[in-house]
């Protein structure tokens, strides 16, 4: 649809000299803002360096509005990839406006009437940072990708940590939960249950439910790294490149070190606040994730070991860059607590993952339903 010009704008556009910047507003869910411009500009709207090296073209028509436009930040005094490795996950919330700030000039010189406008607004995605620029999509919010749905399990016992004021709510003088509904030392005996976070009947359900196999209790223990953890997936033109877990999408192809081929992501699936577990071998690649994650042992090995069942001197295998390198478990122990994304993938099944780009471990992307730890 046609834009309104203001009364500046129209006088501005109609004169023989004018200038023209770019400017964009990062907004992070804190309320801090960053700003940049392709200039340096003090204006209403505040101080703007400028950092802002590219702004693709922004199209829009009768018939289709503008869904994305693709930006690059100068990373040269790493400033903005510094900013991005320390706030990932402000990143993947964050809002992005652009806008162009138009000036009028007479014989080179401003005049004094400017404008400044809203040209497109949207979510950030996919940014990435190397030694010379930070790059990153803007996607309008209307197809931009929400957060993942599925973020509970089908446990039976409550999932919630015992005291935790967002969730049990509990403030009583107890120190110790079951996670039992009807329990005494659960919900019940301690008149929370309006609160209980699983999956139990307060009633026997009926047990022959058409359709049904059963329900056999115990929950789901997720097989998953830990969101802020690297792995590899297609770069374009049949090469990996290294993106956080975090920031993975269902349209994402996962790198096989292995078979060096890409494979199809089939789900993804978030579980919040779930143990920690890290994973140490002996050439220096680590690994924090869940602790039934399952680490491959070597080049033949197709199902893997829950990372929590190695021992010190047994064989893993890791990555050195895209190449498999094979390697002893030096250490693993427990890390706290963290948000993890379970992967599964449609073929193959083997992934990388790791705590930094360069070395990682090589990784089963599920644990069998039938292994109970």
């Amino acid at each position: 649809m046609p834009r309104t010009l203001s009364t500046n704008l129209t006088t501005i556009l109609s004169g023989a000299e004018r200038e023209i910047d770019y400017t964009l507003d990062l907004d992070f869910p804190d309320s801090t803002t960053l700003k940049f411009a392709t200039s340096p500009l003090n204006i209403a709207a505040g101080i703007y360096p400028n950092d802002l090296e590219n702004v693709s073209e922004i199209l829009q028509t009768l018939e289709s509005a503008t869904d994305s436009v693709s930006v690059s930040i100068q990373n040269k005094d790493r400033a903005a990839g510094l900013n991005l490795a320390a706030n990932w996950q402000k990143w993947q919330q964050a809002e992005a406006v652009i806008g162009r700030y138009y000036r009028q000039l007479a014989n080179g010189e401003p005049t004094g009437v400017n404008e400044w406008i809203e040209m497109f607004r949207g979510t950030v995605q996919r940014p990435e940072a190397d030694d010379l620029r930070v790059s990153f999509d803007i996607v309008a919010d209307t197809i931009a990708p929400g957060g993942i749905v599925c973020s509970r399990t089908l446990a039976q016992q409550c999932e919630f940590v015992f005291k935790d004021a967002k969730t049990c709510a509990y403030a009583g003088g107890e120190t110790e939960c079951n996670h039992h509904l009807t329990a005494k030392l659960g919900c019940d005996g301690k008149g929370n249950a309006h609160h209980f976070g699983g999956m139990q009947h307060r009633y026997p359900p009926d047990q022959d439910i058409p359709g049904t196999g059963g329900n056999t209790g115990g929950g789901i223990r997720p097989s998953c790294p830990r969101l802020d953890q690297y792995c590899l997936i297609d770069g374009g033109g049949g090469k990996p490149r290294t993106a956080m877990v975090g920031f993975l999408r269902a349209t994402d192809l996962l790198f096989d070190p292995i078979a060096k081929e890409f494979n199809r992501i089939k789900s993804l699936e978030l579980f919040e606040n779930v143990e920690i577990f890290e994973f140490i071998a002996a050439n220096g690649a680590v690994c924090y994730s869940s602790r039934s994650h399952k680490a491959i042992r070597n080049d033949s090995d197709r199902d893997g070991l829950a990372v929590s069942k190695f021992k010190p001197g047994d064989a893993v295998l890791t990555t050195a860059g895209h190449e498999t390198a094979a390697s002893k478990m030096l250490l693993g122990s427990r890390a706290g607590r963290g948000d993890v994304l379970k992967i599964e993938l449609e073929t193959g099944h083997i992934y990388c993952a790791g705590d930094t780009a360069e070395k990682m471990i090589v990784a089963h992307n599920a644990k069998s339903p039938f292994d109970l730890d």
